[in-house]
């Protein structure tokens, strides 16, 4: 007999594009924060009409339904796992030119340490600084930061253009009295923590 299970607080599962590592692998050793999780590595979802969890009162299994059809167990998340079958050694957000570079590259093109850090660092809980050169706020938060820009819809994808005009602005704006990197990540943490900016 199977009835609807309830849990007291919001249920976190293994986030199905990262896996619970909170990383996508992009090329050689370079890998990105993951954009469905933000490298938290996992989804919060909301019980509803549409997802929800039952109970299976003879074996105390619990299954998830989408849409009315039965998905098998939930994959709970426990903790960033590693990524077993790839090496990633350095952890960027994501950018307009990741699919161009390595990291070698990037470290020659002027990418900071703090901007392109370790795996190891990232496993530890810090994060990565958006490559400012390469992206602005408005395409980092996937439009959460717009600073009324006028660039958003006409030129996505065209940051010469607004890197000539405003980036450097909307970044200062972005990060308001954070002016080191340790106060940048802080800012960056609060996001992360408050709605797992895709």
């Amino acid at each position: 007999v199977l009835n609807e299970f309830h849990m007291n607080n919001k249920p976190k599962f293994v986030c199905s594009v990262c896996h619970g590592t909170g990383l996508v692998r992009l090329k050689e050793n370079l890998g990105f924060v993951c954009r469905k999780c933000n490298g938290n590595g996992f989804e919060e979802r909301v019980m509803n009409d549409y997802f929800y969890l039952v109970k299976d009162d003879n074996t105390d299994y619990v299954y998830q339904v989408v849409n009315g059809i039965i998905k098998g167990s939930p994959d709970y998340f426990t903790g960033l796992k590693e990524r077993q079958f790839d090496t990633i050694e350095f952890v960027m957000y994501n950018s307009r030119i990741y699919g161009y570079l390595t990291a070698k590259d990037l470290f020659k093109c002027g990418v900071s340490r703090d901007e392109l850090i370790s795996c190891h660092k990232f496993m530890n809980g810090r994060l990565p600084l958006p490559i400012e050169k390469y992206t602005c706020p408005n395409y980092f938060t996937h439009g959460e930061f717009d600073n009324n820009c006028e660039f958003n819809q006409s030129h996505c994808g065209s940051l010469g253009i607004c890197q000539e005009k405003k980036a450097s602005e909307c970044w200062k704006l972005f990060y308001g009295d954070a002016k080191t990197a340790g106060e940048k990540q802080e800012v960056l943490r609060k996001i992360k923590m408050k709605n797992l900016v895709k």
